[in-house]
């Protein structure tokens, strides 16, 4: 009986593993969420593949670290219809961390006021492209 249990605390104790998403080609880890600082972003290593880390403080904000070590704040949260939005806020260091939080705050609320971050982006790309071809 003593044993049974010591095995299960034994399991409860197991490290956790990190979640793999495949997206495409790609398969991106996903590690816990933390306490983002400036001292840890700046002595963050690259893994050799892509890894997301999620904000403590902020939530839906992200840290997406490629495979050749850039690092880039990205806001993940569902707006009001329920739909899984991705918002890139910027590269690290170009963007900090505290101007990445502020920005995915202002994301936020304009998510659940119906509004598309992206669409600026979106109609930007579109009048580029148009006026390149021109």
């Amino acid at each position: 009986m003593t044993q049974i249990k010591a095995e299960q605390h034994a399991a409860f104790e197991a490290p956790v593993q990190p979640r793999e998403r495949t997206s495409g080609m790609t398969t991106i880890r996903m590690e816990s969420r933390r306490n983002m600082t400036d001292g840890w972003l700046r002595n963050l290593k690259d893994t050799g593949r892509r890894t997301e880390y999620s904000d403590t403080l902020q939530k839906g904000l992200r840290l997406r670290v490629g495979a050749q070590g850039e690092r880039t704040f990205l806001l993940k949260a569902r707006g009001r219809d329920g739909r899984m939005a991705t918002v890139t806020l910027g590269p690290y260091p170009m963007l900090s961390l505290k101007d990445a939080r502020q920005k995915a705050m202002a994301c936020l609320l304009a998510l659940k006021n119906c509004e598309d971050p992206n669409a600026e982006k979106r109609a930007f790309g579109r009048r580029g492209a148009a006026g390149g071809a021109a």
